[in-house]
């Protein structure tokens, strides 16, 4: 049985996404086209024992190219138009005669094509009524009512399509196109009143062959074709009942009210975010522990294999510190998902396009940067949609100051370490909009200087609201949730080992440790002058004061931990933290951070691995962690840069907490956001983007510490 494919194709914002989700389930994937970095979504189901590749196009509006987007669309199209392949052609029944117009160009195609109205909930409340026999008369289409976010018609949709596979395997030629249409294409003939055929009574364009038609003249035709056939398509009766969701718009969309409501919504976001984050965060972190000492029981407790070292320390510990952020990342896209299916994403553009437009930009590139909270390479990939090249450089630039979703990590690693509990979400919610002032503030830089230039006027669809359906979220939540697993699975596997054999490798020669065993030895026996002796680690100081502990275990206890920061630092990765330090230094941070950085290149969620690995060596034995510091990490952070004399102060926390979480949010984007910039506007401004950003992040962060400092911080 051969396997066919269903195509969706339609305008944006027409609903296909959401038939896909109801036809494909968990049963997707997401990729790019071959060639481009335009997003592709295929899935699969199976309808009455056949099994279909679902393939949901790039939403487009004519199948005359204006965008990568309708590229991708149009070439998919008219590449597999002699496959085996069922067209549903999702029209928003709310705005029929703008569908109307991409409608009658795949009709040309003659592919086996199923006509179906979305979204027709609404249209009956506007009091929209389809004539679905007339639609298909003048079509020759199967002609199918439809509500993808609820799944009425869905079942019939697929029973339709397994109807129109089986006629192809069985050789039936589908319908051919109406002669109407092909006068229109061919002569320029202007589609007659059906059933008669009756002359028109009004203006022609006059005949051409096509060729010699512009694009312009061809779309005035096809609109004018549509103006005619749409009064017999559809019939407008009273409106059942007043449209309630003016009133969201009223509001959302207030000029006052509108944006304090739109920075409420994010408030809300991340406090949530963390606070119900924190308990499964807290199972997660604990089933990480019992496993790594599970794994550790296998060795005698005092093995120095390196192999014991490389599961617990490079593996278990880099990985498991990325999974336990989790639920962080999963709450975090359920709420960018309600927003989107909602439909306020459009309307916080358009909220923001008053804002935006005094620094050169418009709303419509508030849609990226939106986009950018979920990830940065799919929000420079939406830039695509800015007809204005000036100011789609100027978004692509600005865009790694959205906090995407690998950011979270870091963030729920740094906010819990620095800050009072009672602030987190707050802190959180500073974070991202100071990415977001930040950029905006760039933006202005950049369209004043190397991009002026005039902007353009800003034009705005505004999609139904919709109640997101609990499949719908549902599915796309899990989608990316199940993508960030798998990189913690695969990639940042393969980089935590790679970062631990960088921090293990080489090892320090034994004779170095033992004068290293001695040195604290004498220190702790008061053997040492005062003035000669080096200060004593945080962890061996705790550890030595710490209650009903042994003087021979604090002994062993500072021993380990001084040997293993002299076995780091003696590693390529101390050498390499210690040749950027005096460029961390002035910013509150040294060698370690450096490192962890450096590896956040290669993926975000990577500073928090290195992190957890550095500070595996000598385990600090902590009394005061408790539920406001969910890994124990955090403390070891915040004991390592906040403590002054000795003690931690928490002035100094937050200084330092900020230097942590600004430096994070502007500095260096990581590899995939530098690889889809080269590919989208040139390795130039790839570089300048990466080099810019990083240097801005360190003046901003040198400034706010050296200040901080210089007022007793």
């Amino acid at each position: 049985m051969k396997e066919f494919q269903i195509v969706l194709a339609g305008n944006p914002n027409c609903g296909k996404s959401t038939i896909f989700n109801q036809l494909t389930g968990a049963r997707q994937h997401v990729g790019n086209y071959p060639g481009v970095t335009v997003e592709k979504k295929e899935g699969k189901c199976t309808i009455g024992g056949r099994t279909f590749k679902v393939v949901d196009l790039p939403g487009a509006y004519s199948m005359d190219a204006h965008s990568e987007d309708e590229e991708a669309a149009r070439q998919y199209l008219l590449e597999n138009r002699d496959s085996d392949m069922v067209l549903v052609n999702v029209v928003d029944a709310c705005n029929l005669e703008r569908s109307l117009f991409l409608t009658l160009q795949l009709r040309e195609l003659n592919v086996p094509m199923i006509f179906v109205l979305n979204m027709c909930d609404l249209a009956r409340q506007r009091g929209i009524e389809f004539r679905k026999g007339e639609i298909s008369e003048w079509l020759r289409l199967p002609v199918l009512e439809c509500v993808g976010f609820t799944g009425e018609g869905v079942r019939e949709m697929s029973e339709k399509i397994a109807s129109l596979a089986g006629e192809l395997e069985n050789g039936t030629v589908p319908e051919d196109v109406p002669q109407w249409l092909k006068d229109l294409s061919l002569k320029g003939e202007l589609p007659r009143t059906l059933p008669e055929e009756l002359a028109s009574d009004s203006e022609n364009i006059a005949p051409k062959a096509d060729a010699e038609r512009s694009e312009t003249e061809n779309a005035a035709l096809y609109y004018e074709a549509v103006s005619r056939i749409l009064p017999q398509m559809i019939s407008t009766a009273k409106a059942k009942g007043p449209v309630k969701t003016s009133f969201l718009d009223r509001l959302f969309l207030h000029r006052f009210l509108g944006l304090p409501l739109f920075f409420l919504m994010l408030y809300l976001i991340f406090q949530l975010t963390f606070t119900v984050g924190e308990y499964p965060m807290g199972w997660i972190e604990s089933g990480v522990e019992a496993l790594s000492e599970k794994v550790g029981s296998f060795w005698a407790e005092d093995s120095e294999s390196l192999l014991k070292s490389l599961i617990l320390d490079g593996i278990i510990a880099g990985v498991g510190g990325v999974v336990v952020f989790l639920p962080n990342i999963v709450l975090l896209f359920l709420a960018i998902s309600i927003l989107e299916d909602s439909g306020y994403m459009a309307r916080a553009a358009v909220v923001m396009d008053r804002f935006m437009a005094k620094v050169g930009l418009h709303g419509k590139s508030f849609i990226p940067m939106m986009v950018g909270f979920g990830c940065t390479v799919p929000g420079i990939m939406a830039t695509r949609t800015l007809d204005n090249r000036r100011e789609r450089l100027a978004t692509i630039f600005i865009l790694p100051l959205m906090s995407c979703g690998a950011r979270m990590p870091i963030y729920a690693l740094l906010i819990p370490a620095f800050f009072p509990q009672a602030w987190h979400g707050n802190v959180l919610f500073l974070v991202y909009v100071i990415g977001i002032l930040l950029a905006i503030l760039l933006a202005k830089l950049l369209r004043v200087s190397i991009l002026r230039g005039e902007p353009v006027p800003f034009v705005m669809e505004l999609p139904a609201w919709h109640m997101p359906t609990l499949r719908t979220v549902g599915v796309k939540t899990l989608e990316r949730g199940w993508i960030y697993l798998k990189k913690a699975g695969t990639i940042i596997l393969g980089l935590s080992i790679i970062l631990w054999a960088l921090a293990t490798f080489p090892q320090l020669p034994d004779t170095e440790a033992e004068k290293i065993a001695a040195s604290v030895a004498a220190e702790m026996s008061g053997n040492v002058p005062e003035e000669t002796a080096p200060a004593e680690s945080a962890a061996a100081e705790t550890v030595a004061d710490a209650e009903e502990v042994s003087p021979e275990d604090a002994l062993a206890a500072a021993q380990e931990e001084r040997i293993a920061e002299a076995a780091l630092e003696y590693s390529c990765s101390g050498k390499i933290g210690k040749a950027i330090e005096p460029l961390m230094k002035p910013m509150g941070m040294d060698w370690r951070v450096g490192t962890a950085f450096l590896g956040a290149f290669a993926a975000k969620e990577v500073f928090v691995a290195q992190m957890a690995i550095v500070y595996q060596g000598g385990d600090v034995e902590d009394e005061e962690v408790g539920e406001e510091n969910v890994l124990k990490l955090g403390q070891k952070l915040k004991t390592q840069y906040a403590s002054v004399d000795g003690e931690v102060s928490e002035s100094r926390s937050m200084l330092v907490g900020w230097c942590f979480l600004l430096f994070s949010l502007i500095a260096a984007p990581c590899c995939a956001t530098v690889g889809v910039v080269v590919r989208e506007a040139g390795w130039k401004w790839a570089v300048g983007q990466y080099v810019g950003l990083t240097v801005i992040a360190w003046i901003i962060c040198t400034a706010i510490y050296q200040i901080g400092t210089m007022c007793g911080m």
